[in-house]
């Protein structure tokens, strides 16, 4: 397959996307912006954006 590329204009919008949605996941804003988890979290690296480990207030909690 193919390797994709992405302009630097698409690359930078996603990590700051990311960096200003304190609830959002890597995984949460690539499957919105139609990119692998592992792309974008690469992009975040080479960024410099901290990635977070945690998962917000509220969020992750088996409700049972």
């Amino acid at each position: 397959m193919a390797r994709k590329t992405y302009s630097e204009g698409f690359r930078r919008d996603a990590a700051e996307l990311y960096r200003s949605t304190p609830t959002a996941t890597v995984a949460g804003i690539a499957l919105d912006l139609g990119i692998m988890d592992t792309t974008l979290s690469n992009r975040l690296k080479t960024a410099g954006v901290p990635i977070r480990r945690n998962a917000p207030q509220g969020l992750g909690k088996v409700i049972g």
